[in-house]
C-alpha cells in the first residue's frame, strides 16, 4: 500500500477511534497493519480465500480499550493473530 494511501486510512482510523478512550495513533496503526495485510492476502489469492480482517481488527480494539500497551507489543500479537486466523 502507498505511503499517501497508509496516511489518509490512518488518518480515517483515528476520526473512527475518538469515541474511546485508547491512544488513537497507536491503536490506528496495528488495524492499518491488518487492512494491509488482508489486502496483501487478497492480491495473491483473490476470491479463493477468506480473508479475516474483523476478528483480528476487534482484538486490537479490545487490548487498548483493556490497557495501554506499547505498539511493537501489539503489532508483534496482531501480526500472531492474524496468521492464525489465515492457518485456518
Amino acid at each position: 500500500m502507498a505511503i499517501q494511501h497508509q496516511n489518509k486510512i490512518v488518518d480515517y482510523l483515528i476520526d473512527l477511534l475518538k469515541p474511546f478512550a485508547i491512544d488513537k495513533r497507536a491503536t490506528a496503526a496495528p488495524i492499518l497493519s491488518v487492512i494491509d495485510g488482508a489486502l496483501t492476502t487478497r492480491m495473491l489469492y483473490g476470491n479463493s480465500k477468506v480473508v479475516p480482517i474483523l476478528s483480528p481488527a476487534e482484538a486490537v480494539l479490545k487490548s487498548f480499550q483493556a490497557r495501554e500497551l506499547n505498539a511493537a507489543n501489539d503489532w508483534l500479537s496482531l501480526r500472531k493473530l492474524y496468521l492464525l486466523e489465515l492457518l485456518k
